[in-house]
């Protein structure tokens, strides 16, 4: 299964490759058991030059190995930082933006 879903994204990324100068971010289906280099092998098959990197504040310990493992293949990163799972349930606004950004830094 996962061979014909990385098959598909190839086939995908022929037909994009020379339309985008932009970055991506790329999601396999929960099913799919994916590394890092899955995603950066679509991300190269698109021609893509940066990758999105979801962080959650409550679940991160400091330290990204997919960021890493992007970087070191040539790719930008554009950090994505959620406070708070949202594929769990909607996340309200941050009310109290001072201890937020204190969080962030």
């Amino acid at each position: 299964m996962k061979n014909l879903f990385l098959t598909v994204f190839t086939l995908l990324a022929i037909l994009c490759k020379s339309q985008t100068q932009f970055g991506t971010a790329v999601s396999f289906p929960s099913s799919i058991q994916s590394t890092s280099n899955d995603f950066i092998d679509v991300a190269n098959q698109l021609g893509a030059k940066c990758m999105r990197q979801t962080i959650i504040m409550q679940e991160w310990d400091g330290t990204s190995t997919r960021f890493d493992q992007y970087e070191a293949a040539g790719l930008k990163v554009i950090l994505n930082v959620n406070y708070g799972n949202p594929a769990v349930a909607p996340l309200p606004f941050i009310k109290d933006t001072v201890a937020y950004k204190a969080q962030l830094s």
